[in-house]
């Protein structure tokens, strides 16, 4: 339910915009002005229901203008390194004589204290920083990074926590407060059980790529079909029903898989026996066999694939819905990943184009007419693609 205006600026588009890219070739149209900085991707998945301006901070007027359009926000978010909001003389303190319940809430590598704190810091770094990484991949590797850099959602959905918390507090106190909010700390966090598991067993977790800590078979298989699943067998019903639907009655009076400990102590040679058999006999269509005997399988869907032609399963709950966007054309995108019972659902807005609500901010929340805009669009203070 929150209004989000997303401040950029004229000579700094946000990252995810994709500067000095094309316009993609599959979604060029001549018959409409298009621009790079409207057409990418990543920016528009991620960016539904925001308004976005421009406003160049570090010039006087613009300056003037951030410090009156503060008054009317209850929050404001930054994920800058911790001294760029102090450089521009932006604080809870310098926001609080402006308005005194305002909540600050920011986001970085690794905080604003501890000898760290000014060191620029994406996923990429934070992840094995946090020694996330150490117990992700393959069995053997030393560790790798998740393929979609998983601490920035992670670090995203902790600081939204936070700033409904902060709100909360709001609500009962009438005062505002700092946020802080540290992207290695939020990786950290995730691994709770490792520590647990060390403490208890002295055991150091590492990566074991597919396989769970108690339940074999738990992987993944290739098909006869060329096709990947995902099969994992809870129970001793389970691999029973396993062995009869692929052939292979023989593994039930063999001792090395009587029980889950046995499977577990000779998974080596249980997953070596599986792929012979599903790559031999099992076509992937064939799916719904295993799911009906009580084998929990599923298909390795390939992501495009699942924005291609989604799973009726999102269509449904309308987890994917057609979104238009007047430069980019009509995609399927995914929104909210929950449904409210009493909340009327939204009807999902594109993501803005660049600086497209800039003038309509500034008139709204300052009454700064048309002449007046325009004066700031040529003095580079504010503007769109278009205009600057």
């Amino acid at each position: 339910g929150a209004e989000v205006v997303q401040i950029e600026t004229v000579g700094r588009p946000d990252v995810w915009r994709g500067a000095g890219a094309p316009v993609p070739n599959g979604i060029k149209n001549p018959s409409i002005q298009q621009s790079p900085l409207n057409t990418n991707g990543m920016y528009n998945t991620v960016n539904l229901n925001k308004r976005a301006i421009t406003l160049d901070v570090t010039k006087p007027v613009g300056k003037k203008i951030f410090w009156s359009l503060i008054k009317n926000f209850d929050v404001l978010v930054d994920n800058f390194s911790p001294h760029v909001m102090t450089n521009w003389g932006v604080s809870l303190e310098s926001l609080q004589a402006v308005r005194p319940d305002i909540i600050f809430a920011s986001v970085s590598g690794y905080g604003r204290q501890g000898p760290l704190a000014e060191y620029p810091a994406n996923g990429a770094t934070t992840e094995p920083m946090s020694g996330f990484s150490s117990m992700h991949g393959y069995e053997g590797d030393v560790g790798m990074n998740t393929g979609g850099l998983i601490p920035d959602p992670i670090s995203g959905y902790y600081l939204a926590a936070s700033i409904l918390t902060a709100i909360h507090y709001r609500k009962k106190t009438n005062r505002g407060q700092r946020i802080d909010s540290s992207m290695i700390e939020s990786v950290a966090v995730q691994f709770g059980d490792a520590l647990l598991e060390y403490s208890a067993n002295n055991k150091i977790r590492r990566p074991t790529g597919n396989k769970h800590t108690d339940i074999a078979p738990h992987g993944v298989f290739k098909t006869k079909d060329k096709k990947w699943i995902a099969i994992a067998t809870e129970t001793d019903e389970a691999f029973r029903n396993l062995c009869m639907l692929l052939k292979m009655d023989a593994l039930l009076n063999d001792k090395r898989f009587e029980s889950s400990e046995d499977r577990k102590a000779n998974e080596t040679e249980l997953n070596h026996l599986l792929n012979t058999a599903l790559g031999s006999d099992f076509h992937s269509s064939d799916l719904a066999k295993l799911q009906k005997a009580g084998i929990h399988a599923a298909i390795n869907s390939d992501f495009l694939e699942i924005y291609r032609n989604p799973n009726n399963q999102f269509i449904d709950r309308k987890f994917m819905q057609e979104i238009f966007h007047k430069e980019a054309g009509s995609h399927l995108l995914p929104t909210m990943p929950w449904q409210f019972s009493f909340t009327q659902r939204m009807q999902h807005k594109a993501a803005p184009c660049f600086g497209e609500h800039s003038e309509e901010v500034f008139f709204n929340e300052l009454g700064i007419g048309r002449k007046e805009y325009l004066e700031l669009v040529e003095n580079k203070i504010t503007g769109t693609d278009k205009q600057s």
